[in-house]
């Protein structure tokens, strides 16, 4: 996401601007923001924006946001619409959204494109999203690539903030020494492409079964490669030995673009446990292995207030914002 003016004004900050393909979410209201797509899938997007609000405990408002969809190769405008909002008073962190599209699919061409985001004339920011149209990556018919290795790595954060990988894949990691897990995925390229959405999702199961952590990448596609073969990596852990994960049978399921392209799992436990194989990855699992996901339709077209611990808990997740963060605990101050 590009900014153009994120300066505190009267009313607001910035935080982010993101886009959904369907009017879905994941368990804990956790939605399925990406910026790559596919002509098959895509009926109405969802627009987001995040604001942080300096009238807080002071005074409603209201504002309106204005979208503008430019074809990148053409530098033609697509579309143009406008969301008005009110912000209540009692909602630090303010999310609004809007839906774009038709139920035919037809106003969504492959493309590479920028949606240019105004509030009340002020330029706030961009972001670019890609649509592809060879289909969906479903298991056993991915017309981009195959998965051709799976492994799991130990991590260390070093000092300099760095991590120090250890190149051997584990089966069970040892509790009170372990701080990161890498998740590392080798991409076999199939002939006729010249790019390839990656949009890689891990979602981790702890040992109750529900969501422990997801690692994702909302923007990931990769064009122009020299290799065959390319090598993905995603992270889960916090950098400190034995305080992130508890003991127990652990499921990560690996997605593309939404679509479940296999699942493995890992112990933690008392020792380490070497992954003597190339691939850890179970392909096409059957479905019962999206269980997890908990997927309910929720109603796009609709602003969302929260309370302010839900706001700074939401907000203090985000990486980054580091001047937004200092704002709002000095909001907690009052």
């Amino acid at each position: 996401m590009g900014i153009f003016d994120n300066n505190i004004k009267d009313n607001f900050a910035l935080i982010d601007v993101k886009l959904t393909a369907i009017n879905e979410h994941l368990a804990n209201n956790y939605h399925r923001f990406r910026n790559v797509f596919d002509t098959s899938e895509l009926t109405y997007m969802g627009f987001w924006v995040n604001l942080l609000n300096y009238k807080f405990n002071k005074e409603n408002w209201e504002a309106t946001l204005a979208f503008s969809i430019v074809n990148r190769s053409t530098f033609k405008e697509e579309a143009n619409f406008n969301h008005s909002f009110k912000v209540p008073a009692n909602s630090a962190l303010f999310q609004t959204n809007i839906l774009y599209g038709s139920e035919s699919g037809k106003n969504w061409k492959a493309g590479h494109y920028r949606v240019k985001v105004k509030l009340d004339g002020i330029e706030l920011a961009f972001t670019d999203f890609y649509i592809f149209d060879k289909g969906l990556p479903l298991p056993g018919s991915n017309p981009y690539f195959s998965i051709e290795s799976f492994k799991l790595l130990r991590a260390d954060l070093q000092d300099n903030g760095e991590l120090k990988e250890y190149p051997k894949p584990y089966l069970s990691f040892k509790q009170d020494e372990l701080e990161v897990i890498v998740f590392s995925l080798g991409f076999k390229i199939k002939p006729g492409n010249k790019k390839i959405p990656l949009q890689p999702r891990i979602l981790i199961t702890n040992p109750d079964g529900f969501i422990k952590y997801i690692a994702e990448d909302e923007h990931t596609f990769l064009i122009d490669f020299d290799e065959d073969v390319l090598t993905y990596k995603l992270m889960a852990g916090n950098g400190k030995a034995g305080s992130f994960w508890r003991k127990g049978l652990y499921r990560v399921y690996y997605h593309t673009m939404d679509v479940l392209q296999g699942v493995t799992e890992f112990t933690i436990g008392d020792t380490f446990e070497e992954f003597l194989g190339e691939n850890m990855f179970i392909e096409n699992p059957g479905s019962a292995a999206i269980n997890p996901l908990a997927v309910a339709v929720k109603q796009l077209n609709q602003d969302t207030n929260l309370s302010f611990d839900e706001s700074k808990k939401a907000l203090f997740e985000l990486i980054g914002l580091k001047k937004v963060k200092e704002e709002i605990d000095e909001m907690a101050m009052f």
